[in-house]
């Protein structure tokens, strides 16, 4: 609902929506009424393969989160890791984990507010994502499974080696 009314001021550019969310209806309606219908593609639920095959056809990824409590501010959503991993720059919300992307890997951009969003969303285009190649590259060598199977595994050991024994 903050990304679709701003679709008007973005050239050259479509949002593809994935998924049948609660909200799908609403923000069908909102791309009708608003005339976005050739800006704005809901591509409703797909299977994870066609998803990556898609994201990696993709100039940008947004995740651009409300702050509803603790844990939507210190989230870090499964899109992101699929943008990184498909090497496709982000704009997301300035929240401390999605912040490091933005940050600490150079890997996109992050908004404090929406007012942010259409200059955000225009510099990555215009940088183009290329210019954030070497950026990528090194998130999606440091924000994967394997760098945190190892850790997950030895949280796990640690926690079953506390639990009383029945």
């Amino acid at each position: 609902d903050k990304l679709i009314p701003e679709m008007h001021k973005i050239e050259n550019a479509e949002l593809w929506i994935a998924g049948d969310g609660p909200k799908k209806k609403e923000f069908q309606e909102l791309t009708k009424n608003l005339g976005l219908d050739n800006k704005v593609k809901f591509i409703g639920k797909i299977l994870p393969e066609k998803l990556r095959e898609i994201t990696q056809k993709a100039d940008l990824g947004v995740s651009i989160e409300e702050n509803n409590g603790l844990s939507y501010y210190f989230s870090m959503p499964n899109k992101i890791s699929d943008y990184i991993q498909a090497r496709i720059p982000v704009v997301v919300s300035d929240f401390p984990e999605m912040r490091k992307v933005a940050d600490h890997f150079k890997a996109g951009e992050k908004i404090r507010d929406y007012n942010e969003l259409v200059q955000k969303i225009q510099l990555v285009l215009n940088n183009g994502k290329h210019s954030y190649k070497d950026a990528l590259d090194h998130a999606a060598s440091q924000l994967c499974w394997e760098n945190e199977e190892n850790r997950l595994l030895e949280l796990f050991g640690k926690i079953k080696s506390r639990t009383p024994k029945s």
